[in-house]
């Protein structure tokens, strides 16, 4: 599978509304909250007038070398999880599962790290500024969040921002 690296790009701006999971295990490590979710999905807002809403669904895929990367499908509903269209005037869908959202939600910049294989980028981390903190996105085979007051150190090059 392939990650289109280019709708990294375009959340800037946007409201991060929640992060879901079939089952997120949450725990606080000295301030930082850490998230473990197979195949995490991240709503997305772009306006409140017009509800426009889209998602991004996190997968996980070990390569042939033992690496660990990201596959990042963006989407129009929040597929796999179960939800139902709702008439609402701050969303369209209620989701059924686990979230964690926060306030202070809108997403200052974007950054996608990885690394170049056979003339294709591999994506391994993505990084997202909110108003007053980092979500920090990795690949394993539970994804790993972490929610952060300071920018994470990636070491991994850099292959797209904002």
């Amino acid at each position: 599978m392939k990650s289109d690296l280019n709708v990294i790009k375009t959340i800037k701006g946007t409201a991060m509304e929640g992060i879901y999971g079939k089952l997120l295990h949450i725990y606080n490590n000295k301030g930082e909250l850490i998230l473990h979710c197979s195949k995490p999905l991240i709503r997305f807002q772009t306006s409140h007038v017009n509800m426009d809403e889209r998602f991004w669904l996190f997968e996980w895929e070990e390569l042939e070398t033992g690496e660990n990367i990201l596959v990042l499908n963006e989407q129009g509903v929040p597929d796999p999880l179960e939800y139902e269209v709702i008439d609402s005037l701050n969303e369209n869908y209620l989701i059924s599962a686990s979230s964690y959202s926060t306030s202070h939600n809108i997403i200052k910049n974007v950054w996608g790290y990885g690394f170049s294989e056979s003339n294709e980028e591999k994506l391994t981390s993505v990084v997202l500024e909110l108003e007053d903190s980092f979500i920090h996105i990795e690949a394993s085979p539970s994804i790993e969040i972490r929610i952060t007051k300071e920018k994470p150190n990636i070491h991994c090059g850099l292959l797209v921002s904002s």
